[in-house]
C-alpha cells in the first residue's frame, strides 16, 4: 500500500529509553495493520533509535523535533515547535500517539484537530497510581523524603494504609513509588499529565491483560477505550525458538556458553540510574562469599562517589569464576541456559524482559516506580525476592549473600522459575495483546473520521 493510501500516525515517546523502546514496539506492531507511523523524537535521541531500527519494511519514519536539553515531560514549551512538525509531516497526521507523561501533548494534538491516544509504558499499578497523585496530595500522604525510607518499616505513620484508590487494594504508604518519594514538583506535574487522559481517545498500558484483568476491568470503568497492550518487547520474545540476535563476539555470550546449567547469577541495574559505591560493594562482598559465578554490566559512572579504579577492582572482587562487563545484550543474556536468576533495578523493560525469559529476579529497585514493579514480581506474580527497598537500604551483606544463595541454589529459586517459566507460557498463549491491538486500530480509524 503507498505511503499517502495509510492512515497516518505520529508516533510521540518520553526520552528514556523505557519509554522509547515500548512506543517503538508499538509503532512496530501498527505498521503491519495499514497505518504509516512517523516517530518524533529531540534530534539528541534520533541517533539511539535509528541503531536499533532493524532493516525491515515497517515505514517507520525519524522525524527530529527541535533540539532540547530539558526533560520532554518539562517541555511545554515545545508545543508550536512540536505543531509545526506534525503540520509538515505529509501524508497529513490523522492521529497522535504519546507518552501518558506529556500531558500537554493534549493541546497538540487538539490544536491540528486530530485525536490523542496515550500511552503509559510502565504497568497498570503505575498507571492507576500517577492518575491519582492529586487525591494523594490532597490526603497528605503523597511525598516521603528520602532520608527517612530506611526507617519506613518501624514507623506506623508510613504502614499507614491507602484504601481510597479504585482497583487497588489497600496498601501501607511505603509502597508510593520511589519517585514520589523525592518530592518536587515534577510528581505534580506528572499527576496533573495523568489527569488529561480524560481527554484521550484511548489510554493503552504496557500490561499484560491475562495477568492484570481485575485491575484491567476496574480501570474501564474509568476509560472504555482502555487497552493493555503489553508486552511491548520484541516479537521474538514471544517465541521459544525464536533467534535473538547479539553483537558477534560479545565476551559476555561467550563465557556464558561455558558455564554449567543454571549456574550464573546475572546483574544489571539499567543505563541511568546508580547507586551508592558503599552498596555496589556490598553486592560483591555477597557474591564473593556464595563463590556463585556471576555475570555482571556494570557502567564505569554507576557507583557514586566511588574511588578511583573501583571498576576495575570489581573483577578482583567478584572472582576469577565471574565476568564484570561495561555492557552486555540483555535479552540474549537472559536466555542463555547459564543464567540461574537476575540481579535487577526493576525497570519496567527489564521485568518483562525476565519474565518472558522465565528467569526468577531479586529486586533492588532504585528509582521512579521501580518499586511498585518490584511488588508486582515478588507478590502478585511470585517471581522474584526482594532485596532492598531503595538505593539508600540498610541492608547487610550476609542477608544478601543468603538470598543469593537461596535464590540460586534452594527451592525457593526452583519455586520462582516454575512460576516464572509458568507465566512465561501464559503470555505467549494469551491472545489479549493480540486483540487489543486490534481494537486499537478500530479506535484509531473511528476517532480519525
Amino acid at each position: 500500500m503507498a505511503d499517502e493510501q495509510r492512515l497516518h500516525i505520529a508516533a510521540l515517546p518520553c526520552d528514556g529509553s523505557g519509554h522509547i523502546n515500548p512506543m517503538l514496539e508499538l509503532c512496530r506492531r501498527l505498521v503491519p495493520l495499514g497505518f504509516h507511523v512517523s516517530f518524533v523524537l529531540p534530534r539528541n535521541l534520533c541517533s539511539k533509535v535509528e541503531s536499533s531500527l532493524r532493516e525491515d519494511d515497517l515505514h517507520i519514519d525519524l522525524v527530529p523535533s527541535p533540539p532540547t536539553d530539558v526533560s520532554l515531560i518539562r517541555a511545554a514549551e515545545l508545543q508550536e515547535e512540536v505543531k509545526a512538525v506534525l503540520e509538515a509531516l505529509r501524508p497529513p497526521v490523522k492521529c497522535l500517539i504519546s507518552d501518558f507523561f506529556l500531558g500537554w501533548s493534549q493541546d497538540v494534538a487538539a490544536s491540528l484537530g486530530i485525536p490523542q491516544i496515550a500511552l503509559n509504558t510502565s504497568h497498570a499499578i503505575n498507571e492507576v497510581l500517577f492518575y491519582h497523585i492529586p487525591e494523594l496530595e490532597k490526603e497528605d500522604v503523597l511525598l516521603i523524603p528520602l532520608r527517612v525510607l530506611s526507617s519506613l518499616s518501624g514507623n506506623p505513620d508510613h504502614q499507614t494504609l491507602i484504601d481510597f484508590i479504585p482497583g487497588l487494594e489497600p496498601f501501607p504508604r511505603r509502597l508510593l513509588p520511589l519517585g514520589f518519594q523525592r518530592g518536587g514538583p515534577v510528581v505534580l506535574l506528572l499527576g496533573a499529565a495523568a489527569k488529561r487522559t480524560k481527554e484521550a481517545a484511548c489510554v493503552l498500558v504496557n500490561s499484560i491483560e491475562e495477568l492484570d484483568h481485575e485491575l484491567v476491568t476496574s480501570r474501564r470503568k474509568e476509560f472504555p477505550n482502555y487497552l493493555p497492550v503489553g508486552p511491548l518487547v520484541p516479537p521474538a520474545l514471544l517465541q521459544e525458538h525464536e533467534t535473538i540476535s547479539s553483537p558477534e563476539e560479545d565476551t559476555s555470550i561467550s563465557w556464558l556458553d561455558k558455564q554449567p546449567h543454571r549456574s550464573v547469577l546475572y546483574i544489571a541495574f539499567g543505563s541511568v540510574i546508580s547507586l551508592p559505591a558503599d552498596q555496589v560493594e556490598k553486592i560483591a562482598k555477597a557474591v564473593q562469599a556464595t563463590h556463585q559465578p556471576v555475570l555482571w554490566a556494570i557502567r564505569r559512572n554507576f557507583a557514586s562517589d566511588a574511588p578511583e579504579n573501583f571498576f576495575e577492582s570489581l573483577q578482583e572482587k567478584v572472582g576469577e569464576h565471574s565476568l564484570v562487563v561495561e555492557w552486555a545484550p540483555q535479552v540474549p543474556v537472559l536466555r542463555q541456559s547459564a543464567v540461574g536468576a537476575f540481579l535487577t533495578h526493576c525497570g519496567w523493560n527489564s521485568v518483562l524482559e525476565a519474565l518472558l525469559c522465565g528467569v526468577p529476579t531479586l529486586c533492588w529497585p532504585c528509582a521512579y516506580e521501580q518499586n511498585s514493579n518490584a511488588h508486582v514480581m515478588t507478590e502478585k506474580w511470585k517471581t522474584g525476592v526482594k532485596l532492598a527497598d531503595g538505593p539508600d537500604d540498610g541492608v547487610k551483606c550476609e542477608d544478601l549473600e543468603k538470598i543469593i544463595d537461596a535464590v540460586m541454589n534452594g527451592e525457593e529459586g526452583k519455586t520462582m522459575r516454575r512460576r516464572a517459566e509458568a507465566l512465561k507460557e501464559i503470555v505467549r498463549k494469551s491472545t489479549g495483546l493480540e486483540r487489543n491491538i486490534r481494537q486499537l486500530k478500530n479506535v484509531i480509524v473511528a476517532a480519525s473520521q
